[in-house]
């Protein structure tokens, strides 16, 4: 039987083993992935896996016997960078939720949602693994699974973000540093996941700006700041013969030169005694402002427990919070050396990361999100300019729904008695949808009030009209490609009943797309930002997504873009063959008051092509908006208002285009009259190839 102290000596000599080999195995310092069984939660852990892992089972605080010592290796995909009050098999210990929440149950609960197909008592929320949101999870700690690990946790997550270390009884501080070429320390793990985008229009510019040594921009005489590189460094106060050692001293000196001693006090590292109180000095502001442009919009955020300090820092002015200055406005100095400590440990509260954070957030989620109905985003101007936008949108959309509502009267007439306008009749029902959609968020930007329904329903809701929009835009420009390319057949084919059982399959599968993209695909309710007003949550970012998380996402873009590629490609055919046939196909010895006869019937049907392809332009610009960098915020303003003339432009164009439609307007001087129906000529050109020409 070994003796404590000789089972303590070999613990500590494995441990030491095992952490060389940890960092052998990781000459790049990257972080692991998350959990395959965790893939639909926004995390900030990237596809950069480790080999193996270490953790020490500890006893309880009433035993100082150190047990033994847990060390798994498993598979890559499979694992996570830290093993927080669980075993070498990933059972969680008794202690691990022996504390409460102080957030309250019903926010954790819906802050750290439950991993898809896991029993909550199985496996940790992966967001509680985000660094990013620690503190919130330490607020729910027993809904993390970490209450064995608060306090000591927190201090290293505090110090990660910071860029400190605890060496001993010393807090070492690094700086930025003038001229030093790194990485921004709120984007590491994004640069890391980003890379192959450094050289992509979209992402060039958050990208080599957040990302500066990741994309290559570091001028070659830009010294390296001098930090740790691994977040195992840590550990090395307890084992510091390691940074001497002949082998491996030269390795953890370069990833670890901070706990390492490595490095000059002069350049970018000031240190201080941890015992030292600190002391705030209190700036007074000479006036109480909001600090950030979209304090209005989320004043209903002032009170909830996850952002009530980020936004009394913010907009002190809207949240009542003027009596005492932000916390990015105090000075922190040391009782005796004043000159120590020139910067806070970085936290979700440090008002200037928050700043950055909110506008690279801003910028990608207008770029990846841009299916969604986007009203104004934050870095808008001032939030007057965005409630004269409210207003003036509010206007617009109404008098256009109003004016729809004529068109659509009209427009049914003339489906009762002819089923091609039967295809509008339905597709003026989606686009009016999608027009009472922005006047809903108009009233609520104007009024600063969100309506109480959940983010799914709303949604549910605008999805509702927008993929039956997109197949209906499709069985429309089909319909005109068939009338083109056969028209012998196509009186034959769209019939009464074939056009109404198109219809219905355009709203049965707009139906099943939303229901799967909402309900099923299991994305958490904050994460569904159709209005736009709640902009302060992190997760919302599309930064912060894998690859998994995204796929809903992909497949909406994807599937936006077939059907506009594919009208594009049908409506591209049309015109190349009304054309041919209007200059090209009539033979010389054919009559000419025949050919006349058919030369109008093919402008009548050029125009009414031209009626379908200029209700169709405005799903082309919205698509190609993203790709065009605009000032902000004239690309928020460009891109609303192109979704707003693309569900209204349709019945301005059905009125200026369509004279059946202008006869059957509601208006009291205007007597409902029936289309003429068109004529198919029939050409017998028994003398011209043998066969029958038929043109509509």
């Amino acid at each position: 039987m070994y003796s404590a102290t000789s089972r303590q000596l070999v613990l500590c000599i494995a441990s030491l083993v095992l952490l060389i080999k940890d960092l052998l195995s990781q000459p790049n310092f990257t972080m692991t992935d998350t959990m395959q069984d965790n893939l639909q939660i926004t995390s900030q852990h990237r596809r950069n896996s480790t080999e193996g892992l270490l953790a020490l089972k500890h006893s309880s605080e009433k035993n100082d016997k150190v047990n033994e010592l847990m060390l798994k290796s498993q598979a890559k995909e499979s694992q996570t960078p830290f093993i927080k009050c669980q075993d070498a098999k990933g059972g969680f210990f008794p202690n691990a939720t022996n504390c409460e929440d102080d957030a309250g149950l019903a926010i954790c609960s819906e802050s750290f949602p439950p991993n898809r197909g896991k029993s909550a008592n199985e496996t940790r929320p992966t967001l509680c693994e985000s660094l990013e949101l620690f503190e919130e999870a330490i607020q729910c700690a027993k809904t993390c699974k970490l209450c064995c690990e608060i306090t000591s946790k927190k201090a290293a997550a505090t110090a990660v973000r910071a860029g400190t270390r605890l060496v001993g009884d010393h807090l070492t501080v690094t700086g930025p540093g003038n001229g030093s070429c790194q990485d921004d320390p709120v984007f590491i793990l994004e640069c890391s996941y980003l890379k192959a985008h450094c050289e992509e229009d979209n992402w060039i510019e958050p990208l080599k700006s957040k990302c500066t040594a990741t994309c290559g921009e570091c001028s070659p005489f830009s010294p390296e700041i001098c930090l740790d590189k691994h977040l195992r460094c840590g550990d090395i106060h307890n084992a510091s013969k390691l940074c001497e050692d002949p082998q491996y001293g030269p390795l953890f000196q370069q990833r670890c030169a901070v706990s390492c001693h490595k490095c000059d006090p002069k350049e970018n590292v000031k240190s201080t005694k941890a015992s030292d109180k600190l002391r705030k000095v209190p700036e007074t502001l000479p006036h109480c402002v909001d600090r950030s442009e979209d304090c209005q919009r989320n004043a209903f955020q002032c009170n909830n427990t996850l952002y009530r300090t980020l936004m009394r820092e913010q907009c002190p002015r809207t949240c009542n919070n003027c009596s005492s200055p932000p916390i990015a406005h105090r000075h922190f100095e040391s009782t005796e050396h004043k000159d120590s400590i020139t910067q806070p440990a970085a936290s979700k509260s440090d008002c200037s990361d928050t700043h950055e954070k909110m506008a690279i957030d801003s910028i990608l989620r207008t770029r990846l999100n841009h299916t969604d109905v986007v009203l104004i985003e934050s870095g808008s101007g001032a939030a007057q300019t965005r409630t004269l936008v409210a207003i003036a949108m509010l206007v617009l959309t109404t008098l256009c729904t109003l004016f729809y509502i004529l068109v659509t009267i009209a427009v049914w007439r003339l489906a009762r008695r002819n089923s091609t306008f039967m295809l509008f009749f339905s597709h003026g029902i989606s686009d009016m949808l999608g027009l009472i959609q922005f006047i809903w968020l108009s009233i609520e930007v104007i009024v600063q009030y969100r309506v109480p329904v959940s983010n799914s329903i709303t949604t549910f809701l605008i999805r509702l009209s927008y993929f039956p929009m997109f197949f209906h835009v499709f069985a429309i420009a089909v319909n005109r490609g068939h009338s083109v390319f056969m028209p012998t057949y196509y009186e034959c084919f769209w019939s009464q009943r074939v056009t109404l059982l198109c219809v219905a399959l355009c709203w049965l599968l707009g139906l099943i797309l939303d229901v799967y993209f909402v309900y099923l695909v299991g994305a958490p309710d904050r994460e569904l930002y159709t209005h736009r007003i709640d902009t302060l949550s992190i997760s919302s970012s599309a930064m912060y997504k894998t690859s998994d998380d995204m796929f809903p996402h992909e497949m909406i873009v994807a599937f936006y873009k077939t059907i506009v590629f594919s009208c594009i490609f049908i409506y591209v055919g049309v015109v190349a063959r009304l054309l041919w046939e209007k200059y090209v196909s009539f033979p010389k010895e054919m009559d000419k008051m025949i050919v006349t006869r058919l030369q109008k019937q093919q402008d009548t049907r050029l125009k009414l092509f031209l009626l379908c392809f200029v209700c169709f332009v405005p799903n082309m610009i919205k698509m190609f908006n993203p790709v065009i960098e605009l000032p902000r915020p004239v690309n928020c303003y460009v891109s609303t208002l192109t979704t707003v003339a693309r569900t209204s432009i349709s019945a301005f164009v059905l009125v200026g285009l369509s004279s059946s439609v202008r006869r059957n307007m509601p208006w009291p001087w205007c007597k409902a009259k029936s289309p003429r129906r068109s004529e198919i000529t029939i050409v017998k050109l028994a003398n011209y190839k043998g066969r029958d020409s038929c043109i509509r």
